[in-house]
């Protein structure tokens, strides 16, 4: 009986030594992988943030030709009724 106790616990073990390395190699990899999604992050928050300024300048120009649009029609009409 003390033999099969010494043969169960040398695989326990055993397992426990193998089981322990590729742990430490998962959070080896899952640290590395952490390091590079926030460097994702980072950057795609910063092409957000760029993005964002673009749109909004890109907005006020559409708002600014809008009212062009609307005081050149408003002229012409305004010159045609002129015209007849």
């Amino acid at each position: 009986e003390k033999k099969d106790e010494e043969v169960e616990f040398a695989k326990f073990q055993t397992w426990c030594t193998q089981e322990g390395a590729r742990l430490k190699s998962e959070v080896t990899k899952n640290g590395e992988t952490i390091e590079l999604l926030s460097a994702n992050i980072n950057k795609l928050t910063t092409d957000i943030r760029t993005h964002g300024e673009r749109i909004a300048t890109l907005s006020q120009e559409v708002a600014g030709h809008e009212a062009d649009i609307k005081a050149e029609e408003a002229q012409r009409a305004k010159d045609h009724e002129a015209y007849l």
